[in-house]
């Protein structure tokens, strides 16, 4: 057994729904399915440039803002959303995009989740 295989897949298959089950039958993981709809190779370059920004006043590259355009992120906001996250999510138990954490704070019957209105400001 390789020492990650308990961890899931990176990246999200664009033909898997969301309700779709994709057990692990091995029994190393809970899951088959990935996580996010980046590729490896865009993860690993997100995370390079991102960890290069402690300092800020670096725009995004644009193949990286497309990227995260396409998930939905506002690319102006990339760096103060990673660098300033408790800014933005504090003690939250429900971190996304806002409508998510609007949906998840109605199953739990709460009005809304700390820093929902912030986490507005990052996505598009």
């Amino acid at each position: 057994m390789l020492r990650d295989a308990w961890l899931a897949p990176l990246t999200l298959q664009p033909s898997t729904l969301s309700t779709d089950p994709q057990t692990h039958t091995a029994g190393f993981r809970s899951s088959d399915r990935g996580f996010l709809s980046l590729s490896i190779g865009d993860y690993l370059r997100l995370l390079r440039w991102t960890a290069r920004q402690g300092v800020g006043g670096k725009k995004v590259p644009a193949g990286l803002a497309r990227t995260l355009t396409a998930i939905g992120i506002d690319a102006s906001m990339w760096r103060d959303l990673v660098w300033h996250w408790k800014q933005y999510f504090g003690r939250s138990s429900c971190v996304g995009r806002p409508e998510s954490m609007r949906a998840d704070a109605a199953r739990t019957k709460h009005q809304w989740h700390r820093g929902q209105a912030s986490a507005s400001t990052c996505f598009v």
